[in-house]
């Protein structure tokens, strides 16, 4: 007999088919939605828009250069909630009381701003290091939301692959899109598709559901309650009347800080009648007149707050296959040798795949070009190139 512990969530994951997972998480967003509405009763979203400014802060998250984007341009919030999954609650949060303590030294001590309790070993590329120090020098509080680390466990388990951006810019290999009939590849496109679209919808609307409570639980505070433990209500109710007597309205501002690819969850909240607003903090970084360009999957990813139709299903899951054939040539350089001519073509190829996978015309002509790649996977190579890509062969 093995004494070699059974991983419980993989024998779980196994034993999914994927139309289990799209519906369990259907289930967990719908019921997560319910909730989330209860939180914005009418008279509730009165109270938010009149106590508070909302600004969502869309960003991506690689390095000190994006956090430093993402602090300039989110200005002084009195708190920021922070996409992070964590083991605590807010009010129990390690980093919230500490960012708590900061800002009311500074305000009322006269303290200089503290520096996040964590080095990390490669600071200069870590995100979370350089965002928190910029708002504790700003002396914002900081809030992590999103899923909990029991949730992410599951969520892992439910999606059958770690939840992370890898899974969401993966392409489909080659090998798969030649081996399997268009018919078979469709149907599992949109079965991963909406996978993710509900799977996004469970964090999202958890995080909203997070960040509903918090503002509930500062105005209670500023009631008198003690909702974040004695010493840290006593703290946040003098920091949040100081910020209100020195704000032209009286409202907070708040700043919710999530990754480019949640730009649609802005549209939560302004479907509950939540004033919200949102900047893309990483513009300079983005070629022409888009504030920010995903990839067909995120299509799915940020499809929630509105619905989806078969159709669009439909559409976006011809868009990954030919997305996945556009990408051979380029993927596979060493079996193919095939080399974009210079740099500039290098740094171009993502967007042009991303551009070019989304043409009607080739939608239109995707059953006969899947049939050509199937023979020979070079033949999306003249595609890429009236696109505008310029390559040498090796």
């Amino acid at each position: 007999m093995s004494n070699t512990p059974k991983d419980i969530l993989r024998l779980f994951r196994e034993d999914l088919n994927p139309e289990d997972r799209v519906n369990a998480f259907q289930s967990a967003a719908e019921q997560l939605h319910d909730q989330v509405t209860v939180l914005a009763s009418p008279e509730r979203v009165i109270t938010i828009n009149a106590r508070y400014h909302l600004l969502f802060v869309f960003n991506a998250h690689g390095n000190s250069i994006n956090a430093a984007q993402s602090i300039e341009a989110g200005g002084s919030p009195f708190i920021s909630f922070v996409e992070n999954a964590g083991d605590a609650e807010i009010a129990d949060s390690k980093l919230f009381g500490y960012s708590v303590g900061n800002a009311f030294d500074m305000q009322f001590n006269v303290q200089p701003p503290r520096m996040p309790f964590y080095l990390p070993p490669q600071p200069r590329e870590d995100f979370g290091y350089w965002r928190d120090r910029g708002l504790l020098a700003r002396s914002s509080l900081i809030a992590p939301v999103d899923i909990r680390h029991y949730s992410r466990r599951l969520l892992d388990a439910l999606m059958g692959n770690d939840y992370d951006q890898q899974f969401l810019n993966r392409s489909i290999p080659g090998r798969e899109l030649r081996q399997k009939e268009l018919g078979q590849l469709l149907e599992e496109q949109g079965q991963k598709g909406r996978l993710v679209m509900y799977s996004n919808a469970v964090r999202e609307l958890t995080s909203t559901k997070q960040v509903l409570e918090t503002l509930e639980q500062i105005d209670a505070v500023e009631e008198g309650s003690s909702s974040f433990g004695t010493e840290n209500s006593d703290k946040v109710r003098a920091l949040a009347q100081r910020a209100r007597i020195n704000t032209d309205d009286g409202r907070l501002p708040v700043n919710i800080v999530y990754g480019t690819g949640h730009h649609t969850m802005v549209h939560i909240y302004r479907n509950l009648g939540i004033e919200a607003l949102r900047v893309f903090a990483g513009k300079a970084d983005v070629l022409g007149h888009l504030s920010y360009s995903g990839t067909v999957l995120d299509q799915f990813f940020s499809s929630h707050p509105f619905g989806i139709t078969d159709e669009k299903v439909a559409k976006y899951s011809a868009q990954l296959v030919l997305e996945g054939m556009l990408w051979e040539p380029i993927d596979n350089a060493v079996e193919h040798g095939i080399i974009p001519k210079d740099r500039a073509n290098f740094m171009a190829a993502w967007i042009t795949v991303m551009k070019t996978a989304r043409r009607q015309d080739l939608i239109d002509r995707l059953a006969d070009i899947h049939a050509e790649f199937r023979t020979n996977p070079l033949s999306t190579l003249p595609i890429l190139e009236a696109a505008g890509l310029e390559f040498i062969r090796i």
